[in-house]
């Protein structure tokens, strides 16, 4: 029995929480469909009697999915039909007790034919994601900085969290908790996952006070901050995040700087430190992490503040803007997949560039 249970734990994990949670979504319209529209009494494709199923089980199984799928295609896109379709064959293998229908030699190639069509017929608009670039990041800064110079609680918050997402390429639910918690937000960073070093790699103190940050300040060389889990890297095994320290007018845009003043202004005891997150919504230990509403609302605030529409800017913004600074820098391909912790070539998708610009390495390459 201890073997058994084992074995149904394990296969019990195949998904993450959050993406358990997201196919509900296709799970419910399901439910309703089978319900509400073919009026079945049953849920289930197959049941654990029917398995091996029989050729005409299958044949009727697909059929329910087929007519599933045209049902979504009245209201939805084929890529939020074919999502849904995939929640409801993902949810069998819970209702199967962690049997797939390719066991039994059951591929459903009707409806991903019906998929293939649908897709071909409305072809997918890729949707353009704006990046919030340096030029306007270090513009924001002029807005808020009066704010932070003044120890204003919520624009440090905002201030660190912008910085760190822009210069770490860092996703939004990674820093903030979203109204559907990821991975990260299940285990937030905390005060604890800082650390402070000078140039010979030594680690220094959090500073005591703002006169104290600003007598250790020549010797802040970088920071470490360990890096959340996430739905590709649930156990948190990418490496950490690496702050440098900038000089002059980049000072303002480092979130080494940005952190070390927010840690003076605002300390925390050091027992206190691995049960506050480091993004928090409050000045007091054990305070929650920030939220997506509330980060939001200041990032729009500081937008109008900064005269920048906010319009069009989704919540990988400071990723796509770090992104393209990162390769207006110099950085090549293997550097920037290695910066965003992308283990594929999905940074693609965040690379958007007007074409015209590269006209001018066209040329060059021909000289």
């Amino acid at each position: 029995m201890e073997l058994e249970t084992i074995v149904d734990e394990t296969f019990g994990s195949r998904y993450a929480p959050t993406t358990l949670k997201s196919q509900d979504t296709g799970v419910k319209h399901w439910i309703i469909f089978v319900n509400k529209v073919v009026f079945h009494d049953s849920v289930y494709l197959f049941t654990l009697q029917d398995l091996p199923p029989s050729n005409a089980k299958a044949r009727e199984a697909e059929h329910r999915l087929l007519m599933f799928a045209a049902y979504l295609s009245k209201s939805y896109t084929p890529g939020t039909v074919g999502g849904y379709v995939s929640h409801v064959k993902a949810r069998h293998f819970f209702w199967l007790h962690f049997h797939d229908f390719a066991e039994y030699g059951v591929m459903f190639s009707r409806i991903k034919v019906f998929l293939r069509i649908l897709r071909n017929r409305n072809p997918r608009q890729l949707r353009k994601k704006l990046p919030f670039t340096k030029p306007l990041l270090a513009k924001t800064w002029q807005a808020i900085r009066h704010d932070f110079v003044s120890l204003k609680f919520g624009a440090m918050v905002f201030w660190a969290v912008s910085t760190m997402a822009f210069q770490q390429l860092m996703r939004l639910n990674e820093l903030v908790t979203m109204r559907v918690k990821t991975q990260a937000n299940l285990y937030p960073i905390m005060i604890a996952h800082l650390t402070f070093f000078d140039r010979q790699g030594m680690q220094i103190e959090f500073p005591a006070s703002l006169s104290d940050a600003q007598s250790r300040l020549a010797r802040l060389a970088y920071a470490v901050v360990l890096a959340p889990p996430s739905k590709a890297d649930p156990t948190a095994s990418n490496d950490p995040f690496y702050l440098p320290m900038s000089v002059g007018s980049a000072m303002s845009l480092a979130p080494c700087w940005v952190l070390w003043m927010f840690m003076a202004a605002y300390p925390v005891r050091p027992m206190a430190r691995a049960a506050t997150p480091l993004f928090r919504t409050a000045p007091q230990a054990y305070a929650g992490q920030v939220q997506e509403y509330g980060f939001d609302v200041a990032f729009k605030a500081a937008c109008r503040a900064a005269n920048i529409r906010y319009e069009g800017f989704g919540k990988h913004r400071y990723r796509v803007g770090g992104l393209n600074a990162l390769q207006d820098a110099g950085c090549s391909v293997a550097q920037v997949m290695a910066a965003g912790h992308w283990k594929s070539d999905a940074w693609l998708v965040y690379s958007r560039r007007q074409r015209i610009s590269l006209m001018h390495y066209s040329n060059m390459m021909l000289r």
